[in-house]
């Protein structure tokens, strides 16, 4: 619950007094968002043995009714995927983690050729080296 508030303040504190950009962190990874743009500049997460069997077809992006955010109806046929900054499938092994990667402020346009191609083999890449053990 408390990274949940400090998510919240950040966002309302942004909208308030007009901030471009701002840092989201919640337990799962740190976004670094403009609000300008829309999308976050990057994504910052820790991974420890990435993977899992929660069923992501049931989580869909949401903007938690923050203003200045990206939402589905921008992406509406315009031809792009909402492409995960920060993994959904790597964070599987839990099923809370892995819904709070469908954020608005952990999505990227992605042309379809990127985000199923060569996007989701580094994302697999990644994940493979996760299971590594030093």
């Amino acid at each position: 619950m408390k990274h949940i508030c400090i998510v919240w303040f950040l966002l309302v504190h942004a909208v308030v007094y007009g901030q471009i950009d701002t840092i989201i962190i919640n337990v799962v990874y740190s976004s670094y968002y403009s609000f300008g743009c829309k999308n976050p500049m990057y994504v910052k997460y820790k991974l420890y043995r990435g993977g899992g069997d929660c069923d992501r077809k049931q989580f869909h992006f949401t903007n938690e009714n923050v203003h200045d955010v990206a939402k589905q109806s921008d992406y509406v046929h315009s031809g792009y995927d909402q492409g995960h900054l920060c993994n959904a499938e790597d964070f599987a092994n839990d099923c809370r983690k892995e819904e709070l990667t469908f954020r608005f402020y952990n999505c990227i346009p992605q042309t379809p050729n990127l985000n199923r191609g060569i996007w989701k083999g580094y994302e697999q890449k990644i994940r493979k080296l996760s299971q590594i053990v030093y």
